[in-house]
Formats: C-alpha cells, sequence, structure tokens
C-alpha cells in the first residue's frame, strides 16, 4: 500500500432494530445457525441441568429473530468455529436489544466484544459456554451484571451507523483537503 490506510468498524443502525423487551421470558436463547449440532448439544445439556433454552438452528425471517433476542436474558452466539467471522454483528445486535451475550472468540467479535467487560468470551466447548450462562444468569438474578449489561450499551454506541458515518466524513474530509494543499 502507498499510502495511508484507513479503517472504520461496521455501524450498526440502531433504528432497524425492535425496543429491547421490558420482561425478558426467555432465560437462554442459543443462536446457531452456523453450529448447529454444537447448538443442539448446547441446548440439551442446560435443559438437562434446569436452563431452560431455546435453540436456533435455521434462520427465521430477522424481525422474529431480532424479538427473540429482545426477550432473553442471556443470549449464546455461536459464531463458525473452523473459518472464523469477519465482523460479527449478532453479537453487537445482542448488546443493543440488552440481553447479557455470552460469545466465543471468532476474531472478527474482537474490536467489540470484551471478555468481562460487556460480555462473556468463553472457550468454544460446551463446558465453558455451559458455565458461562450459569454465570450470566447469576449475576443478571444477583444485579451485578448491570455493569456488564451497561459496558455493552456504551459499546454499541460506538459502533453505530452515525459513527461510521461520521467517521467515513472525516476520512473523506482530509481526503479533499490534503487534494487542495
Amino acid at each position: 500500500v502507498n499510502g495511508p490506510v484507513v479503517t472504520i468498524s461496521n455501524g450498526l443502525d440502531l433504528a432497524n432494530l425492535p425496543l429491547p423487551a421490558k420482561k425478558r421470558d426467555i432465560a437462554v436463547l442459543i443462536a446457531g445457525y452456523k453450529e448447529p449440532n454444537f447448538a443442539e448439544s448446547l441446548f440439551n445439556l442446560l435443559n438437562s441441568i434446569g436452563i431452560k433454552s431455546i435453540c436456533l438452528t435455521r434462520q427465521l425471517p430477522r424481525p422474529e429473530y431480532l424479538s427473540l433476542v429482545a426477550r432473553s436474558s442471556v443470549t449464546v452466539f455461536l459464531p463458525n468455529r473452523i473459518q472464523g467471522e469477519g465482523f460479527y454483528l449478532p453479537a453487537i445486535e445482542g448488546m443493543a436489544l440488552g440481553s447479557f451475550v455470552v460469545c466465543p472468540d471468532c476474531v472478527g467479535n474482537r474490536g467489540f466484544c470484551l471478555n468481562e467487560v460487556n460480555c462473556l468470551q468463553p472457550t468454544y466447548d460446551l463446558g465453558s459456554i455451559v458455565a458461562s450462562c450459569q454465570d450470566a444468569l447469576i449475576r443478571i438474578s444477583n444485579g451485578s451484571a448491570v455493569s456488564i449489561l451497561s459496558a455493552a450499551f456504551h459499546q454499541v454506541h460506538q459502533h453505530s451507523i452515525e459513527e461510521e458515518r461520521r467517521l467515513f466524513l472525516r476520512v473523506l474530509s482530509a481526503l479533499l483537503r490534503s487534494k487542495s494543499e
């Protein structure tokens, strides 16, 4: 590359998301489209220890999917384990919808998933993810999840479509200034 390289994080259009549910009637939602077999195993394990969960292994219409995330106390996002991900939008959408996010590292979430700050990032194995679900539910029940949920909400606004636009316009403005000099 000859010249500066500028990266701008993807923006999330918050206006296209439903409002977080006032009453969260789903304890754990497993978003397992990309890892359906793993998601089913997690679902069976959680239910066997008394944690009621819903498992998604096929895509739903977007409004229906987002509504489920908005109603979930905890959402486990299962990105592709083998290939990794680019910007992993589902996890930041979960943060925007006020769900406690549990999401293993997938490279594409490193810019906004901060373990123990705004989510939990267990290793990608059943035991670690179950333990993170239990931990998240305990934090929610005793009120200690507030700091993580608040940090998640703050992180979402750093990745808003408005912030993406602001940064893009700043780069364009700098380019125009450099051309006129």
